[in-house]
């Protein structure tokens, strides 16, 4: 706890007041992020985010729910609020705030352990009522439906069962069944397939369309999933392979399994057929290709 790159920040909820504090420890958000497309995670391949409209358009929603949003950064005060005679017009009122700067340089980690930050280090940004009451609360039952959008918070958003490997997480945790997500961060068109996932995965890479819903090719889709079991087949064959080869076998059209005939690498397709031998023992059985209506008549085979 006592380096900056332990202080994370923190998520707090005011059960009275229904206002949603969240903090981002030994960061700035400059006024440039106020621009459409603008963003500061071009080219970091580690953050989800790409299109360069989350922050406007997450406030954007926010106020036409009602809500008050404002943030706190570099000692100034960000308050956005729909403006103009009809309430058409979108607009962030931006106004210094008289904090001073300590002479010593308070420990972030420790802060952020006691709830505190620090408009000149940190970004606040507050959802809810503001100091003087203006804007609606966030009800607990919306604030609980917020943390699940993300894999990180252990305890109550964190699956219990989760194999980590250098292509992404194989999540067997049932109660994230058909979920999908990247970086950490649901992607909820995942959950509202026709053929939902079997599993859940969270992809480290791969481009969202613009409405951040699902990845934006099949095939992409595809192919990370097929990495994700490969990865994890090697790390922990005893465990990982007897679930894929039951997804072959009994569920063959589910989306964890898609264009598999065509995207596993050889090792994985030995592994498999050695796994089958092995669980035969001393039976003869046979592969046919062709399954269900395309099976017009059965050969007997001799040896």
């Amino acid at each position: 706890m006592g380096s900056n790159t332990n202080a994370l920040g923190f998520i707090r909820y005011e059960k009275k007041s229904g206002r949603v504090i969240l903090v981002n420890a030994c960061a700035q958000l400059r006024t440039d992020a106020l621009q459409l497309g603008h963003t500061s995670k071009k080219g970091q391949l580690q953050f989800a985010g790409c299109h360069g409209e989350g922050l406007k358009l997450a406030a954007m929603v926010m106020c036409r729910e009602g809500h008050s949003v404002s943030i706190e950064t570099g000692n100034s005060h960000w308050s956005f609020a729909y403006g103009g005679p009809s309430k058409s017009r979108f607009c962030c009122n931006i106004g210094p705030l008289s904090v001073a700067t300590p002479d010593g340089k308070p420990n972030p980690a420790q802060d952020m352990a006691c709830f505190t930050y620090r408009t000149w280090r940190d970004v606040c940004v507050e959802i809810g009522p503001d100091s003087g009451g203006t804007g609606g609360g966030v009800s607990l039952e919306k604030f609980k439906q917020w943390l699940t959008v993300s894999l990180d918070i252990r305890g109550y958003s964190y699956p219990e069962s989760n194999i980590e490997t250098d292509q992404g997480d194989l999540i067997i945790d049932p109660r994230f069944r058909g979920k999908a997500f990247l970086k950490g961060l649901l992607l909820p068109a995942s959950v509202l397939e026709a053929r939902p996932f079997e599993l859940s995965y969270n992809f480290v890479q791969g481009g969202v369309n613009r409405d951040r819903q699902r990845l934006v090719s099949r095939y992409e889709q595809a192919d990370l999933v097929r990495r994700i079991w490969e990865s994890a087949i090697r790390e922990n064959e005893v465990l990982v392979l007897p679930i894929y080869v039951n997804l072959l076998r009994n569920f063959p059209r589910a989306p964890d399994v898609e264009l598999a005939d065509q995207l596993l690498d050889h090792p994985t397709r030995f592994r498999i057929w050695k796994y089958l031998l092995r669980e035969a023992g001393d039976k003869r059985f046979y592969f046919c290709q062709k399954t269900g209506s395309q099976v017009s008549e059965a050969g007997v085979i001799r040896s």
